[in-house]
């Protein structure tokens, strides 16, 4: 059985988007997923789905053991955008190890920005230090390679200048049209080196037939729509208090009311429950904590920013009403602004949106995985 690497920053990414991909590969692959648990002071988790290595301590000559050791069929990346991420990826391209970045997430100028506001926070000395990590790694390595001006050069038009064109993933994933135009305009892909996988809807094919069924089927109108909470505050992405945001979803639920619509709070996972359920208890907005995706077929209307559950009541034909959130401008630079609307009676299947901005065909984990299968017996072949 052949092995395969991943590389993600924080195994916080494994649950809800590796390891569905992992179930369905790991019956051709040996799976080792790479990752900086020790520099980023995160716990380890046991998986039996794959073997887990922490290379925080790896410098160069070590991990270019560790790939001879096990010489993966391909070495997988759902992110680029980091300075380490990108010497992960000059490594493997050094070493002739086939590349594969797949898409995990939406990516716009606004998201790409995200991550720097981190530095105007409390966080400014934990991030500074861990770009500094990651920089001396890259530098360690430009420095022993056959060209380290060429590496160098590399760098800095991936840093400074946002072209990725120089070191190019051996094949790369989009989810649809969307992601495919926004991030290839950094890389300069050739057609034949990219391919479509739809966004993972549902974990099986057989239960995106389900969610299929359901948006071709009108539910009966509910008068209840659903905001879709995102943890800016927790994230430090933004100098509003609990309070503030209270008061914008309190003014917002008062402008539903005058619609005929009631508010649910689909709260992130990563919230406290008690915390928000204490806040609201003298208002009429509802707190959801355990969620279904299904349930948005449900909602007459949805609200959001930037999140990728968003798509899920897109996908049920919903109409879709995207707000701003103090700084975070969403109503005009987040990917959903076309579709931007409040009219809850306007009948719309978004069709055309719909398959741009998340494909088309089977929209499963499962479908995923053949996906990178089919691509990586190709790589396999070629290499």
């Amino acid at each position: 059985m052949k092995n395969l690497f991943f590389y993600i920053h924080q195994t916080s990414l494994i649950d809800y988007y590796i390891k569905p991909i992992c179930h369905f590969l790991s019956q051709n692959y040996k799976i080792t997923i790479l990752h900086l648990n020790k520099k980023n002071k995160q716990q380890n988790k046991q998986y039996t789905e794959f073997e887990m290595i922490d290379i925080s301590d790896y410098g160069v000559v070590r991990i270019k053991k560790l790939f001879a050791q096990y010489a993966p069929a391909a070495i997988i990346l759902p992110g680029f955008i980091s300075i380490y991420e990108l010497y992960i990826l000059r490594l493997a391209n050094t070493l002739q190890i086939p590349s594969i970045y797949i898409e995990h997430g939406i990516y716009s100028h606004e998201t790409s920005h995200l991550p720097f506001k981190k530095l105007l926070s409390s966080k400014i000395s934990y991030v500074l230090t861990r770009n500094i990590f990651f920089l001396r790694r890259y530098l360690d390595f430009a420095i022993k390679s056959n060209n380290p001006r060429k590496e160098l050069f590399i760098l800095y038009s991936a840093l400074y200048k946002k072209d990725y064109s120089n070191t190019q993933f051996s094949h790369a994933l989009f989810f649809a049209q969307y992601g495919y135009e926004h991030i290839n305009r950094l890389f300069k892909y050739t057609s034949d080196k990219v391919s479509f996988m739809g966004y993972p809807l549902a974990y099986t094919n057989e239960e995106f037939k389900i969610y299929k069924q359901l948006a071709n089927n009108v539910p009966p109108k509910s008068r209840k729509a659903i905001y879709i909470h995102q943890p800016f505050i927790k994230d430090k992405l933004t100098t509003w208090s609990y309070n503030d945001e209270k008061k914008m979803l309190i003014e917002l639920a008062q402008k539903l009311k005058e619609t005929g619509l009631t508010l649910e709070i689909a709260l992130h996972p990563r919230e406290s429950a008690d915390l928000y359920k204490d806040l609201y208890k003298n208002t009429d907005i509802i707190i959801n904590t355990s969620f279904n995706k299904q349930n948005y077929a449900y909602y007459d209307l949805a609200i959001g920013h930037y999140s990728t559950a968003i798509m899920y009541p897109l996908f049920f034909n919903k109409p879709i009403y995207i707000i701003d959130y103090g700084v975070i401008k969403s109503s005009l630079e987040s990917p959903y602004a076309p579709i931007n609307a409040l009219d809850k009676n306007k009948t719309s299947n978004y069709s055309s949106f719909k398959t741009y901005f998340i494909g088309e065909g089977i929209l499963s984990f499962q479908n995923i995985a053949s996906t990178i299968d089919k691509n990586l017996l190709l790589l396999n072949k070629v290499s």
